[in-house]
């Protein structure tokens, strides 16, 4: 495994205990807000979300002797393209590598995260798979996290505190 990168975990699909990770995004990639930051936006109004189908494994990270985590994406691969899905994530440690894991995959973000603004202890948004390789997932405040799929296999991770 070459990349090893930073992550929490904490993030909710539907509801339920998951991953905290990958994703980012600006409304507009590469149109930065007031310091940098990208500039929101709003989502669709009166979006009806689905919840996401229940994960095909557990959430198991396993421990690495210099203090990492081996994690494995668990959740179902049977998602549709242009649907709606409630996905809640854990914001204390902002959005990670494992915040995402939709559809059988992590997704990463496309700008880096920690330009987000998101409120704490959780946001509870809407993930929408764009294509087989594109996504977005808009927070309860319309602000949009544009992610591309990750590759497949495990990642290794250090979790914030």
């Amino acid at each position: 495994m070459s990349v090893v990168l930073a992550a929490c975990g904490g993030g909710l699909a539907g509801g339920s205990s998951g991953p905290t990770g990958t994703a980012s995004g600006s409304p507009s990639p590469g149109v930065p807000g007031e310091a940098g930051r990208p500039t929101p936006t709003r989502a669709p109004a009166a979006t009806v979300a689905r919840e996401l189908p229940a994960p095909v494994g557990e959430w198991n990270p396993q421990q690495q002797p210099d203090g990492s985590f081996i994690v494995e994406a668990v959740s179902s691969p049977a998602i549709e393209v242009g649907v709606a899905y409630r996905y809640l994530i854990g914001t204390h440690c902002g959005i990670s590598p494992t915040t995402f894991d939709v559809g059988g995959s992590f997704w990463n973000p496309v700008v880096d995260p920690s330009t987000f603004r998101l409120p704490e202890p959780e946001d509870d948004g809407v993930f929408v798979l764009v294509s087989a390789i594109d996504a977005v997932w808009t927070s309860s405040s319309g602000f949009e996290v544009r992610l591309v799929r990750g590759p497949a296999g495990p990642r290794q991770v250090f979790f914030c505190d």
